[in-house]
């Protein structure tokens, strides 16, 4: 419900619902609904992304916190933290240009502008 509430104050760039009662008020049709997902979305989203990437099943498992269970070869592996950050970065970069985020900084612009 807070994502909801949120999301529906700001896509309608407001900050109270008072605000936002009072631009239904106004004119309903130009309201924008806010965003239903649950936090699982954000997992299923991730992993999504993660697997498109071609990530190693191994590194999907350890980035999710997925146990071994059953899986006897898994057990063997050890994952460490610093084998995760490459994976990690590169679905981090893929979100951001989905986002349409930069995930670079022109370098030159900004040199010529700090002269």
């Amino acid at each position: 419900m807070f994502i909801e509430r949120y999301t529906e104050l700001t896509l309608n760039e407001v900050t109270t619902k008072a605000e936002l009662d009072r631009k239904i008020e106004e004119n309903p049709d130009d309201i924008v609904p806010g965003i239903k997902f649950c936090l699982h979305d954000l997992r299923r989203t991730f992993i999504t992304i993660a697997e498109s990437l071609d990530i190693s099943y191994a590194a999907l498992k350890r980035l999710l916190n997925h146990s071994d269970g059953n899986d006897v070869t898994g057990g063997y592996l050890q994952i460490t933290t610093d084998r995760l950050r490459d994976p990690m970065e590169r679905i981090s970069t893929r979100i951001m240009e989905l986002m349409g985020i930069p995930t670079t900084v022109d370098v030159e612009h900004d040199e010529s502008t700090s002269q």
